[in-house]
């Protein structure tokens, strides 16, 4: 069982330690909910449940399917799961420490 608050790039690393190639997008992340909703696809119109997560590393967006759910998340809830993640660059924005330190630092290369 991970810590209630864990990001771990799973699709990066195999489980013996191994470098992935080429690397998979998706990582079993668990973090605390901050807030949720129930919102509707733009082009589709069907519904997915929106969860902003604070887990190790960051905050993230979380979407879901419903039928995933038991039942609506609630702020304070612990979400854990294998995602899939996509993102975008933020031009101009400010790091502090150089890409790619931490992941270097993890599996000790």
């Amino acid at each position: 069982m991970p810590a209630s608050k864990s990001f771990i790039p799973s699709g990066l690393v195999s489980p013996s330690g191994e470098p992935v190639t080429p690397p998979e997008s998706h990582a079993l992340i668990a973090g605390h909910v901050v807030e949720a909703d129930t919102r509707a696809n733009a082009v589709s119109g069907a519904p997915f449940v929106w969860a902003l997560v604070d887990s190790l590393g960051g905050t993230f967006d979380i979407v879901i399917d419903p039928e995933l759910l038991p039942r609506m998340p609630r702020p304070g809830d612990v979400l854990a799961g294998w995602f899939w993640l996509s993102g975008r660059l933020l031009a101009g924005a400010s790091r502090g420490k150089p890409a790619g330190r931490w992941f270097q630092r993890l599996v000790g290369r």
